[in-house]
């Protein structure tokens, strides 16, 4: 099951908005409650803009909670 979030703001840390939220895309890929099934062990991936014209992008084919970023 994709998930999209959305911030426009000052700069903040990634893992304020991905990871450490209690609904936190890791906790959401352990226990889904609205899936077919309560583990999402797809892969995952990342873009932002910062300063340049073109946004960051990191993706991986493994779940987010094995990945060591």
């Amino acid at each position: 099951m994709c998930r999209w979030a959305a911030y426009l703001g000052e700069a903040v840390f990634l893992e304020d908005i991905i990871t450490a939220p209690c609904h936190s895309l890791i906790a959401q890929s352990h226990c889904a409650q609205e899936a077919k099934s309560p583990t999402n062990g797809d892969g995952f991936g990342l873009a932002w803009y910062g300063d340049r014209p073109e946004p960051g992008l990191y993706r991986d084919i493994l779940p987010a909670w094995s990945d060591p970023n």
